[in-house]
């Protein structure tokens, strides 16, 4: 195994960013539906009703950019 490999193991695993739409935001916790339909909540608020949103670790992270998604089979 490489040095790098065994250096990455010493670290703790990084937490996934995902990305959601907006549906609800109240009382310090935000609902988002990801790109597969499932539903979301997170703590935080701060980002508009209908826009996408960044989340980790079931917490908001911030605001995303509104791009075009597209899925691709392989």
């Amino acid at each position: 195994m490489n040095l790098f490999q065994q250096f990455k193991k010493l670290l703790p695993p990084e937490e996934q960013t995902e990305v959601g739409t907006v549906l609800a935001s109240a009382n310090g916790h935000t609902t988002l539906q990801t790109f597969s339909g499932g539903i979301v909540k997170v703590k935080g608020e701060g980002v508009a009703v209908g826009s996408k949103a960044f989340f980790r670790a079931k917490e908001l992270a911030g605001p995303a950019p509104d791009l075009p998604v597209f899925e691709v089979e392989v």
